[in-house]
Protein backbone atom coordinates (compact mmCIF):
# COMPACT_ATOMS: atom_id res chain seq x y z
CA UNK A 1 0.00 0.00 0.00
CA UNK A 2 2.60 2.45 1.58
CA UNK A 3 4.16 1.58 -2.08
CA UNK A 4 1.31 2.15 -4.12
CA UNK A 5 0.75 5.69 -2.79
CA UNK A 6 4.27 6.30 -3.70
CA UNK A 7 3.33 5.75 -6.92
CA UNK A 8 0.58 7.77 -7.15
CA UNK A 9 1.88 10.59 -6.00
CA UNK A 10 4.83 10.35 -8.46
CA UNK A 11 2.26 9.82 -11.17
CA UNK A 12 0.72 12.42 -10.43
CA UNK A 13 3.29 14.48 -10.42
CA UNK A 14 4.73 13.90 -13.92
CA UNK A 15 1.26 14.51 -15.13
CA UNK A 16 1.19 18.15 -13.65
CA UNK A 17 4.74 18.57 -14.91
CA UNK A 18 4.17 17.06 -18.58
CA UNK A 19 0.75 18.71 -18.74
CA UNK A 20 2.70 22.45 -17.84
CA UNK A 21 5.14 21.97 -20.23
CA UNK A 22 2.99 20.74 -22.89
CA UNK A 23 0.18 23.95 -22.13
CA UNK A 24 1.60 26.54 -19.75
CA UNK A 25 -0.93 25.72 -17.55
CA UNK A 26 -2.25 23.06 -15.01
CA UNK A 27 -5.80 23.51 -15.19
CA UNK A 28 -6.79 20.53 -16.80
CA UNK A 29 -5.10 18.36 -14.32
CA UNK A 30 -6.78 20.13 -11.29
CA UNK A 31 -10.31 19.89 -12.87
CA UNK A 32 -12.65 18.39 -10.97
CA UNK A 33 -12.87 14.64 -12.46
CA UNK A 34 -9.14 14.21 -12.36
CA UNK A 35 -8.71 15.87 -8.96
CA UNK A 36 -11.77 14.10 -7.50
CA UNK A 37 -10.36 10.85 -8.74
CA UNK A 38 -6.55 11.63 -7.20
CA UNK A 39 -8.08 12.54 -3.95
CA UNK A 40 -10.39 9.50 -3.60
CA UNK A 41 -7.66 7.08 -4.56
CA UNK A 42 -5.44 8.67 -2.18
CA UNK A 43 -7.45 8.87 0.89
CA UNK A 44 -8.39 5.29 0.00
CA UNK A 45 -5.04 4.04 0.34
CA UNK A 46 -4.32 6.32 3.29
CA UNK A 47 -7.19 3.84 5.06
CA UNK A 48 -6.10 0.63 4.17
CA UNK A 49 -2.41 1.54 5.29
CA UNK A 50 -4.01 2.89 8.34
CA UNK A 51 -5.70 -0.31 8.49
CA UNK A 52 -3.23 -2.42 7.95
CA UNK A 53 -1.11 -0.31 10.85
CA UNK A 54 -3.72 -1.42 13.46
CA UNK A 55 -4.21 -4.83 12.34
CA UNK A 56 -0.42 -5.68 12.69
CA UNK A 57 -0.04 -3.82 16.27
CA UNK A 58 -3.87 -5.44 17.65
CA UNK A 59 -2.39 -8.51 16.37
CA UNK A 60 1.09 -8.41 18.08
CA UNK A 61 -0.41 -7.14 21.35
CA UNK A 62 -2.67 -10.14 21.16
CA UNK A 63 -0.17 -12.52 20.74
CA UNK A 64 2.24 -11.17 23.32
CA UNK A 65 -0.47 -10.68 25.88
CA UNK A 66 -1.54 -14.55 25.15
CA UNK A 67 1.95 -15.43 25.23
CA UNK A 68 2.59 -13.50 29.00
CA UNK A 69 -0.41 -15.46 30.69
CA UNK A 70 0.35 -18.69 29.43
CA UNK A 71 3.69 -18.48 31.11
CA UNK A 72 2.95 -16.12 33.83
CA UNK A 73 5.83 -14.07 33.25
CA UNK A 74 8.22 -16.69 35.28
CA UNK A 75 11.38 -16.18 33.11
CA UNK A 76 11.10 -12.42 33.87
CA UNK A 77 11.20 -13.24 37.60
CA UNK A 78 14.26 -15.50 37.70
CA UNK A 79 16.67 -13.17 39.24
CA UNK A 80 14.81 -11.61 41.40
CA UNK A 81 13.69 -12.57 44.97
CA UNK A 82 10.44 -11.61 46.95
CA UNK A 83 10.11 -9.00 49.41
CA UNK A 84 8.31 -10.02 52.26
CA UNK A 85 5.08 -7.76 52.72
CA UNK A 86 5.28 -5.23 56.19
CA UNK A 87 3.08 -7.52 58.06
CA UNK A 88 5.60 -10.66 57.94
CA UNK A 89 8.85 -8.87 58.89
CA UNK A 90 9.58 -8.29 62.75
CA UNK A 91 7.21 -5.73 64.55
CA UNK A 92 8.59 -2.01 64.94
CA UNK A 93 11.90 -2.27 63.09
CA UNK A 94 12.33 0.40 60.91
CA UNK A 95 16.09 -0.48 59.79
CA UNK A 96 17.06 -1.08 56.73
CA UNK A 97 18.57 -4.01 55.88
CA UNK A 98 21.35 -3.97 52.28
Amino acid sequence: FSLHRAFLETLFSVVVLVYWHRTGTVAYVFSAGLWNTYVLIKYWSEIAILGLMLYILQSRFASAAAAGASTAGAEDRGQYQSIPNAEDGPRGSTAVIV
